[in-house]
């Protein structure tokens, strides 16, 4: 069954947040639940824009509130580079009024309950594994492959 085996392929999360001790804690805390994540790290948007252009991670978490290019800057660049890129967005300073223009972003607030996080990063999970097979069962199909 190729289009299962694919959506079984290593699936990369990038973090971005300014605040170390955040950031390393929740890839800690990701990696222990998924450990067959790819999780990379940035330090700021501008940082997480490079990252995410090298290694193109299905999903991207980031802060909002940064210094010099914020949150919601990256979430732009990202969108031009890739609509479908699963974006969770998460701010100290949360307002859900603020991703009124920006539907396709999970909001969350900041700090964040760990459960909740967890609950996210599943749901991201699976939402890319159901992408990559239906992607696959259309390429057999438009390719009049028998399955």
């Amino acid at each position: 069954m190729p289009p299962l085996r694919k959506a079984m392929d290593r699936i990369a999360i990038l973090f971005v947040d300014d605040d170390e001790l955040a950031r390393s804690a929740m890839v800690q805390m990701v990696k222990l639940h998924w450990p067959m994540l790819t999780t990379y790290e940035a330090e700021n948007a501008d940082n997480g824009l490079e990252m995410y252009i090298k290694h193109r991670p299905e999903i991207v978490i980031t802060d909002i509130v940064m210094p010099v290019h914020n949150g919601y800057w990256l979430i732009e660049q990202l969108r031009k580079i890739n609509k479908d890129v699963l974006i969770v967005a998460m701010s100290g300073y949360y307002d859900a009024r603020d991703f009124t223009d920006t539907p396709e972003v999970i909001a969350i607030p900041k700090p964040m309950d760990p459960e909740y996080l967890l609950a996210i990063v599943a749901i991201c999970i699976e939402h890319v594994k159901l992408n990559r097979e239906f992607k696959s069962l259309v390429k057999v199909i438009l390719n009049g492959k028998a399955m």
